[in-house]
């Protein structure tokens, strides 16, 4: 019964930073313990998302079957599952990665199979979860004081930290820098979810404009998620719409055998590369700037300082997870509701980091409110004159990432539990060896 239900997993997820950050790694664990099993992903409505998830899913060695949140949604409300890719009448396990938690409970009550929830915040629906995963002791501290009971809770570790070194695998194209190289770096990561994504860009293009005028030099590479292709990359940096705003500039790209790039009206050329570079940047002092999300723990894993920057000149553009999500885009109501969630979040929780979260300190540098590209050219200036404090934040960063191995841990937690569930009790046992019952 264990390894039936092992062998068909399916696993409900929505954004970017939980496809690459938690379904990723989990994936791999389990095609490399399990090489038979049948893998389906659930893609499931989501305001953050960019659209190209499934097109990422299917790109991997350990490409798995996925719906499209659509498929998702006509399933988990009315039982129907896509031709062609249904999942039959075995008997499997539902892992929850992402979206509203009332989805994983929905799908698994639908296909009458134990729900698993990896959660880094919430836990929901408890009677109806068989165990929640989770990153940490103090996060498993926090669901007891909330009245979760200690037997649904597990705690595995950090999956980002297993899907850091999935993406170290892959290498930068190209000649290698030499080692040593003194040469300032600053790195670029606007994200991926599309409306903060075409936001900051001109926010962050012009604050590295002014970056390699005040420290000739200064190497200015661009991050591109997986999730943003070219001509999205190319019409958001020719975007002025949100120049107002951030006092940011636009740029044009422009590709020839020396790679991408971005060039901005006054001079500065970004090159552009793929996230999975990051862990092979060149050595010598490096900032990144990001906005908040699975990048911030990328970084933190590579020993990157950074400068993890949320502004509010637009808190409306911020969208919500789940139902909030949805009407978060209403129009008139929509905004306001946005505003007034964003404000109370940051009141909750004053870092947004998510290693200052976890290591609950300001390890690296945060900066939220209203950001323009001088103040902020004029701050990522200082950080990057100061090698020794930028090297000393990158290994406190490192000190704090949780250690690799939490997808493999994910995995024997959930085979212990069916493992158990499958044993007799110790009535049942008597029971079974009482005379008559041979």
């Amino acid at each position: 019964m264990t390894s039936r239900q092992l062998e068909n997993l399916v696993i409900l997820t929505n954004g970017p930073g939980e496809v690459s950050g938690w379904v990723h790694p989990v994936v791999a664990s389990w095609r490399a313990r399990h090489p038979r099993a049948r893998i389906t992903v659930l893609l499931l409505p989501c305001p953050h998302a960019s659209g190209r998830e499934a097109s990422v899913l299917a790109g991997w060695p350990e490409a798995p079957s996925v719906w499209l949140p659509a498929e998702s949604l006509r399933f988990i409300l009315v039982g129907r599952q896509p031709a062609g890719r249904a999942l039959g009448d075995t008997s499997g396990i539902v892992l929850f990665l992402g979206g509203d938690q009332v989805f994983g409970v929905l799908a698994a009550r639908r296909l009458g199979w134990p729900l698993f929830v990896y959660t880094e915040k919430l836990a929901l629906w408890p009677s109806r979860s068989e165990c929640y995963l989770v990153a940490s002791s103090p996060l498993r501290d926090r669901l007891l004081q909330r009245g979760i009971p200690a037997q649904k809770i597990e705690v595995v570790g950090d999956l980002m930290r297993d899907a850091s070194l999935l993406g170290s695998r892959e290498h930068l194209v190209g000649e290698p820098e030499p080692p040593g190289l003194a040469t300032p770096e600053l790195l670029l990561l606007p994200g991926s979810k599309p409306s903060k994504f075409r936001a900051a860009l001109p926010l962050f293009l012009g604050a590295a404009e002014q970056v390699q005028r005040n420290l000739p030099g200064t190497r200015l590479r661009l991050v591109r998620a997986a999730y943003v292709n070219r001509a999205e990359l190319a019409e958001a940096a020719s975007d002025d719409r949100f120049i107002p705003f951030t006092g940011g500039v636009t740029a044009q790209y422009r590709s020839g055998t020396d790679g991408e790039w971005l060039d901005t009206a006054g001079g500065a050329s970004v090159q552009i590369i793929p996230r999975q570079a990051l862990a092979n940047v060149p050595s010598g002092p490096r900032l990144a700037l990001t906005l908040p999300g699975t990048n911030t723990a990328d970084l933190a894993f590579a020993g990157i300082a950074m400068l993890v920057v949320l502004p509010l000149q637009r808190p409306d553009l911020i969208p919500l997870d789940g139902l909030l999500g949805q009407l978060g885009r209403l129009p008139l109501f929509g905004p306001f509701l946005t505003r007034d969630m964003a404000k109370r979040f940051l009141r909750r929780s004053p870092l947004v980091a998510l290693p200052n979260r976890a290591a609950g300190r300001m390890v690296t540098p945060e900066w939220i409110g209203d950001i323009r590209s001088g103040p902020l050219a004029a701050r990522l200036a200082d950080m990057l004159a100061d090698p020794d404090r930028l090297l000393e934040i990158g290994r406190d960063l490192q000190a704090c990432s949780a250690p690799p191995g939490s997808a493999d841990r994910l995995l024997e937690v959930i085979s212990a539990r069916l493992t158990q569930h499958a044993r007799p009790s110790p009535a049942e046992s008597a029971e079974m060896a009482a005379p008559g019952n041979e």
